[in-house]
């Protein structure tokens, strides 16, 4: 124990790390203290005027980058809205995908991920492709994590939901359809018939609904039943494809009085004339296929029809007079040639605008080809303003139709081609040199040739087939046409949503 001498303090320890002996000036440790200090004290003084300059210095850094602001920032919040918007698919259908809008816009930066996620538009449509969820786990996942975020994003606006390869609904899914139900606008269903039933069983009612697309994925023709809807008060277009047959009572709950847009793969031929008779408003209506007797009394002139699709029955041609028709598709059999057709046209004396033809070969018939053809020659010399015209026919006389339309003096208002064939190329020649005669007449403006190969194994094209069509589009496309070429995957009697695309102008 050490007493100090100026003031007889105990001292019972050492006041720093220095160990002091018994016999050290207390004084002279207190002097040592004191520079040590002094030097502490003039390193932080020295120390404090660099964080002074650097201070100074992130200062004006971060005033110079306040000073700079992005051109695209600086554009109104609405404006950036809308251009979000454009970014969406032409035909209305969202895909979540991280690659693309309105996800991919939302990654960009804070500023977009603001915009995007208080933009409705960029939310109000869903596609959800139940193929990809494996379990109902996955789909439960899903459903509470992306598709109801989704559609809360999008507020109170109309929904747009498509539902696709469903062949089982979970009951995740279900719900999430009921609790947006009330806000849905348009909705397409890709199930079964038990599952579809099934929906309706729950589904409350639908009164912004104004378009309803029901597929049957599997394929197999089932009836339909009496749609039990609560009579959607704003319902104006109805689709049914793949193989669903309407009853005769199907559509007794749909209000007529509004329809507008009907497409069905199957009904009846009474039920046909019914819903000529009594939905007044109609305007677009395509039945593929019609079942029943073909002894139906012709009907009177219906002035409200703009497109009609008939597929092979083009039969029912006979019964029908359509003075204001715009677009036409019809099959062309051996059974059914297009003398329908052509009295039709003479008959309704109507400004038709776009034709579609599908040839369909039938070797058992007795009518020849040339028949078929020449009826056909016939049929579009009595539309000098056709601007559009799609064609799919078989290969075994590709020199016949690609003929006709050879020369301007048919369909001489012809700005659009659309041609589908199924078979090998050699087919290029008559299809290039009808093209030649189109384009150096001056109005073709649109060529687009698909190519559909039976065999679902084939592969896409090679380069040097790839390099040979471009050698002999490329002047058309100097020209000023606006020239695309594909390969259709064709299988199960469908062609493939995908393609192999061979070449398209820019």
């Amino acid at each position: 124990m050490v007493a100090c001498d100026t003031c007889g303090f105990l001292l019972f320890g050492s006041l720093s790390s220095t160990t002091w002996g018994p016999t050290d000036d207390i004084s002279t440790r207190r002097c040592a203290e004191r520079d040590r200090l002094a030097q502490v004290e003039a390193q932080i003084s020295h120390l404090q005027v660099h964080i002074d300059v650097l201070g100074q210095e992130r200062a004006e850094l971060q005033k110079n980058l306040e000073a700079i602001v992005y051109p695209i920032l600086t554009i109104p919040d609405e404006v950036s809205s809308q251009i979000f918007l454009l970014c969406l698919p032409a035909d209305g259908r969202v895909r979540p995908s991280p690659r693309s809008a309105p996800l991919s816009l939302a990654q960009v930066c804070s500023h977009f991920r603001r915009i995007s996620l208080s933009t409705q538009g960029l939310w109000n449509s869903l596609v959800i492709d139940a193929w990809r969820f494996r379990s109902d786990t996955a789909m439960d996942r899903a459903v509470a994590e992306l598709f109801r975020p989704w559609f809360t994003r999008a507020g109170l606006s109309s929904l747009r939901l498509t539902l696709q390869h469903a062949t089982s609904l979970a009951s995740s899914l279900l719900h999430f359809i009921v609790a947006f139900s009330p806000q849905l606008h348009i909705l397409e269903l890709d199930t079964t018939m038990a599952e579809f039933c099934r929906l309706l069983q729950i589904l409350g009612p639908l009164p912004m609904l104004r378009k309803l697309s029901l597929s049957h994925s599997p394929h197999t023709y089932d009836s339909l039943p009496q749609i039990p809807f609560r009579n959607p008060p704003e319902l104006t277009e109805l689709c049914v494809f793949g193989g669903i047959c309407l009853r005769d009572s199907s559509l007794a709950t749909i209000p007529g009085a509004r329809l507008e847009r009907l497409e069905i793969t199957r009904i009846s031929c009474n039920e046909f004339r019914r819903i000529l008779q009594e939905y007044p408003l109609l305007r677009h209506f395509h039945v593929p296929d019609l079942d029943g007797s073909r002894n139906m009394q012709v009907l009177p002139p219906n002035l409200g029809i703009e497109t009609l699709g008939v597929g092979e029955s083009s039969w029912i041609l006979d019964i029908l007079t359509l003075p204001n028709l715009r677009r036409l598709d019809i099959s062309i059999t051996n059974k059914s040639p297009p003398h329908h057709l052509a009295q039709f046209l003479a008959r309704s004396s109507c400004t038709l605008q776009h034709l579609g033809i599908v040839r369909v070969e039938d070797r058992y018939s007795q009518t020849s080809v040339s028949e078929i053809f020449e009826t056909l020659v016939a049929c579009l010399q009595l539309l000098p303003t056709l601007a559009s015209l799609s064609v799919r026919s078989p290969m075994a006389h590709p020199e016949r139709i690609y003929g006709i339309l050879r020369t301007a003096d048919v369909v001489p208002a012809l700005e659009s081609l659309q041609i589908t064939e199924t078979g090998p190329r050699k087919f290029f020649t008559p299809v290039f040199d009808m093209l030649f005669n189109r384009a150096c007449a001056g109005l073709l403006r649109h060529f687009e040739l698909g190519i559909m190969d039976q065999n679902s194994s084939a592969e896409a094209w090679s380069e040097i087939h790839i390099r040979g069509v471009q050698l002999q589009v490329d002047p058309f496309i100097e020209r000023g046409l606006d020239a695309r070429v594909s390969q259709i995957r064709y299988s199960y009697g469908r062609p493939f949503t995908s393609e192999y695309e061979l070449l398209q102008s820019c």
